[in-house]
């Protein structure tokens, strides 16, 4: 699946790095027990607080909730990305 955007820093309720899907609305993340991608993400977030680019992912199957959020958010994993 390719998504389009940025995964966005959430202080908080885990996972950290969300996707928000603005077409079909859902919500993606990443595990925050794995490590980014790659260097230029840990670059990016501190300069940024986001990491925004093209990504082609793969749900992992997985769910999670926060208290303030009524959808599920989606774990997904970085297969590839082009980073803007």
């Amino acid at each position: 699946m390719k998504l389009r955007g940025s995964f966005l820093i959430y202080n908080g309720w885990p996972p950290a790095l969300r996707f928000h899907d603005a077409v079909s609305q859902k919500i993606y993340a990443l595990n925050d027990d794995e490590d980014p991608p790659g260097p230029e993400w840990i670059d990016s977030i501190h300069r940024e607080n986001r990491v925004t680019g093209e990504f082609c992912v793969a749900l992992t199957g997985e769910k999670t909730s926060v208290p303030y959020e009524a959808k599920p958010i989606h774990y997904v994993q970085i297969k590839s990305y082009k980073l803007q």
